[in-house]
């Protein structure tokens, strides 16, 4: 994949699961290898989470590149607003009629701790809207 506006590069894609490492209470072992991303490509949820930030949650606040949330289905490891912050280049897509009425509602004035989309948008994010 080539990026535009550089010379030819490679992208390298990091992925946050490492079966050698259980994130229980921590991601320090994948914080030690971190590299800040270039591109970041998120998909928005229907409550206006990004990545694993999710409304009202600690990890909207933490000053860590990475960050541990616990959610029903399972343990996550997500990005962290300061990692967005850093990166280059941030698109967020999504599709459908009620992400839809949740990004008109992120537009509007409010916090990243209420609808973590957007911390993207005052990133300047590109969006991407599908049908």
């Amino acid at each position: 994949m080539l990026i535009a506006g550089t010379a030819a590069e490679t992208a390298n894609f990091a992925g946050l699961f490492d079966p050698r490492v259980a994130p229980v209470s921590s991601p320090a072992p994948l914080i030690q290898h971190w590299q800040e991303p270039d591109v970041v490509l998120l998909g928005m949820g229907e409550d206006g989470h990004i990545a694993s930030l999710f409304p009202h949650d600690a990890a909207n606040r933490s000053p860590a590149p990475l960050a541990t949330v616990s959610r029903p289905d399972h343990l996550r490891v997500t990005l962290t607003p300061p990692v967005l912050a850093h990166a280059r280049k941030i698109v967020v897509a999504f599709t459908g009629p009620a992400k839809t009425i949740v990004f008109e509602r992120a537009v509007l004035d409010g916090t990243g701790e209420d609808l973590p989309v957007r911390h993207a948008l005052m990133l300047g994010a590109q969006v991407l809207i599908g049908p």
